[in-house]
């Protein structure tokens, strides 16, 4: 299917990706619960002369059928290869969860990925390095049943479900302030969704292959950040063979919309990637 902006590609519905100019392909991976629009911002100031490849993979965390994270993995695969993107060597853009997957794919790919931007990266071992109490308390709440739609809509509740939004960097809107069942109920599953993700996969796996083939790499950090603890950024970081660490201390979860231009011109400097002028 041709668009406006690129060629929309398709493997059994489950990864999608829109591709825009020439040259060495830059893969973009998005985050959880998110889609490729959320890094087009980001993606406009790295673009340069190289192919930008926005992937889409929000069926991962919305679909009826489950996929590990190990089957995440196969599946982006499985799409770059009949994307014809492996034929030459390209690089990775990865956001959150997508850096995760980022770091896994170059495992599986030691001689095709040259260099990697992994932005508030998530750890290969979520649950473990969890830093914030409201997101501890997020954790044992999901072990019981049907208890987060309800805890939301209670006093307490809501103010922790808008201490998540402030996390992102975003503003409480009226649309969250009126909270219904419904949309309780659909964050409820979303977050499920990730726990199942997180408790199911054999992290051992991908973390005793964390010392990466990747010989260039750049971690970005925000640190109003309060996800993950910093001591997962410093294992992957020390996993490259020469990385830089860029630290926003204004940043919060999302810097790749609030600092484009920074990250852009951290790769710049960096050689990592042609970054658009």
């Amino acid at each position: 299917m041709e668009t406006n902006s690129g060629r929309l590609e398709t493997t059994k519905e489950l990864v999608t990706s829109i591709t825009q100019g020439v040259g060495s392909p830059v893969v973009y991976l998005h985050g959880y619960g998110g889609s490729s629009q959320d890094l087009v911002p980001l993606a406009k100031h790295l673009s340069g002369t190289q192919k930008r490849v926005l992937l889409n993979y929000r069926a991962f965390f919305s679909g009826r059928r489950r996929l590990s994270f190990s089957d995440q993995v196969q599946e982006v695969l499985n799409h770059l290869k009949k994307s014809q993107l492996l034929t030459e060597p390209l690089s990775f853009v990865g956001y959150s969860y997508g850096s995760a997957l980022a770091v896994a794919l170059s495992q599986q790919l030691p001689v095709n990925v040259e260099s990697m931007v992994l932005i508030n990266p998530m750890p290969l071992d979520p649950l473990s390095y969890l830093k914030s109490f409201e997101l501890k308390l997020l954790k044992h709440l999901l072990l019981i049943p049907g208890v987060i739609p309800i805890y939301w809509r209670t006093r307490r509740g809501h103010a922790e479900l808008i201490k998540l939004v402030e996390f992102f960097g975003l503003k409480q809107t009226d649309r969250l302030a009126r909270i219904n069942n419904r949309k309780a109920h659909l964050l409820s599953a979303t977050l499920h969704r990730f726990m199942w993700i997180a408790k199911s996969e054999n992290w051992h796996h991908w973390n005793q292959g964390l010392k990466s083939p990747v010989k260039k790499a750049l971690v970005v950090s925000g640190g109003k950040d309060p996800f993950f603890d910093e001591s997962a950024l410093q294992n992957l970081f020390e996993s490259f063979s020469d990385s830089r660490w860029l630290r926003l201390p204004k940043g919060y979860h999302t810097v790749h919309l609030t600092h484009p231009e920074v990250i852009a011109r951290t790769c710049r400097e960096l050689g990592l990637l042609q970054s658009a002028s």
